[in-house]
């Protein structure tokens, strides 16, 4: 319960964080991050990227999206629904085209049930969003869980997009929460700590 109580209070620090960052800042951190990303090995070796669409303050996805596709990579999206018991999940679906996405549940653009749905093949990368990293590779998300439920069967490379103002020494965690195996600042690649 405790640590519940303290991811809500620092989600709500953050939040007005984000709102308070100047957008100049903000693009021209986009910019740096997007292509350290793009320049990055992990980058060249992939075959399939998982991506979050950027919304209200997040780092922007816009540009690793449409280089990704540009190469001809399996770029997939997610979309949250519920599954037959009623428990939120997150599926993703392979775009072509961010022409085909459309508002969803959390009024986010993603694709819609009748795309391709992501099955693994080759090396995968999930771009991870979060409020917050920590140097271990933890992070703050926006408390649903989509994407710790998510990652608990990933087995590709999971990575974090955040700037240098959001990292953290250390955040809390409980018992479900996942870690990503590298974080991406404009500041560059930041490899979390065992």
């Amino acid at each position: 319960m405790y640590i519940s109580a303290e991811k809500k209070e620092l989600r709500r620090k953050l939040k007005r964080m984000r709102t308070e960052f100047p957008a100049e800042r903000k693009a021209v951190c986009d910019k740096k991050i997007s292509d350290a990303f793009l320049k990055s090995t992990t980058f060249r070796l992939t075959d399939t990227i998982l991506c979050y669409y950027s919304v209200e303050g997040e780092v922007s996805t816009l540009e690793i999206i449409s280089a990704a596709l540009a190469r001809n990579l399996n770029v997939c999206l997610p979309r949250c629904t519920k599954d037959k018991s009623g428990q939120d999940i997150m599926i993703f679906h392979r775009v072509s085209s961010l022409e085909q996405l459309k508002k969803g549940m959390y009024n986010i653009p993603e694709p819609p049930d009748t795309l391709p749905v992501f099955t693994p093949k080759g090396h995968c990368v999930c771009i991870v969003p979060g409020l917050a990293f920590d140097k271990k590779g933890y992070r703050i998300g926006y408390g649903k869980g989509y994407y710790d439920r998510f990652l608990k069967n990933f087995c590709g490379t999971k990575l974090g997009l955040c700037y240098c103002d959001f990292m953290r020494e250390s955040v809390p965690t409980g018992k479900y929460d996942s870690k990503v195996d590298m974080i991406i600042t404009e500041k560059g690649i930041i490899t979390p700590d065992a």
